[in-house]
């Protein structure tokens, strides 16, 4: 299903950019959706990729493998988890008319600062280690300080 989503969202991003892609607005909102698509990916990976190596090519992996395969999920969601506000906030900014080029720079730069330092203040972890660290809850609740008043 994740390998649907992601293909549906990968596509729709497409759309949007060869119809309109003069427009910021749509330029921002095609990225929201290719790092959406993105996440799917890293999720489908994760979920999908092992399974399929093993009932149809009876390839066991190692355990190194799929903690890499984690690893990977990881980044990938945890950049989508952070770059997807940022660019959800720079949507609604250059679709909202409100700001003249310069505050949107201003404005750009300020939530990307913000993003760049809840992004680097975590370690890239899995969930379950998020989990097992005791920092799940800080985690999502630091992420929700700026993202949720940005939007």
């Amino acid at each position: 299903m994740t390998l649907v989503i992601m293909l549906i969202t990968f596509i729709c991003g497409i759309m949007i950019l060869v119809t309109d892609r003069k427009s910021a607005s749509s330029r921002w909102l095609s990225l929201i959706l290719f790092f959406a698509s993105l996440a799917s990916f890293a999720n489908a990976i994760q979920d999908f990729f092992p399974v399929f190596m093993y009932k149809n090519l009876s390839i066991t992996l190692s355990k190194q493998t799929l903690d890499n395969i984690d690893r990977i999920n990881a980044f990938l969601t945890q950049i989508g988890e952070h770059i997807i506000c940022y660019f959800f906030f720079m949507y609604c900014v250059s679709y909202s008319g409100l700001f003249n080029k310069k505050k949107r720079h201003i404005l750009g730069i300020g939530i990307f600062t913000i993003t760049a330092v809840s992004f680097f203040s975590f370690p890239i972890t899995t969930n379950h280690e998020k989990v097992d660290m005791y920092i799940y809850a800080d985690y999502y609740r630091f992420l929700a300080l700026w993202s949720v008043p940005a939007v």
